[in-house]
């Protein structure tokens, strides 16, 4: 008999962070990839909602910096120079950033209200859009 339950799942998904969430749903995966488990313990569409900033790996500062012009959407490429190596990004992304990316601006910042945002303040900023206490997840 399989002792994890759903419920001890979303417990952990609630006490965590975002990385919580990403890394628990991968070790999910592949044990469902490896049948150690028959089942998902959670099904997929089940799962809370990542947010776009983790999705990215993008560094606060450089995800204030993102414009719409940063996006290749036919080879599903965001790409800029990063602000403290000055070296150059490229992320692909998939049909799930996309979809967060298409609710963004179309033109110019994506997160306008970000760049304003001084570089000790961005964190609180960020955990708090992501939290859902402010207007617009990252």
């Amino acid at each position: 008999m399989f002792e994890t339950r759903p419920e001890q799942f979303l417990r952990v998904l609630e006490q965590g962070t975002v990385a919580t969430n990403v890394f628990l749903r991968r070790i999910h995966n592949s044990a469902l990839d490896m049948s150690w488990v028959p089942v998902p313990v959670i099904p997929k569409r089940q799962w809370p909602a990542v947010k776009l900033c983790w999705l990215i790996g993008g560094a606060q500062g450089d995800v204030a910096h993102l414009t719409a012009e940063d996006i290749d959407w036919d080879k599903r490429v965001i790409g800029y120079h990063r602000q403290k190596t000055k070296s150059v990004a490229l992320l692909h992304f998939d049909e799930e950033i996309e979809k967060n990316l298409r609710d963004l601006p179309q033109s110019g910042l994506l997160f306008p209200s970000l760049r304003g945002v001084r570089a000790s303040d961005r964190a609180t900023e960020s955990k708090q859009r992501c939290s859902g206490s402010a207007r617009s997840p990252l």
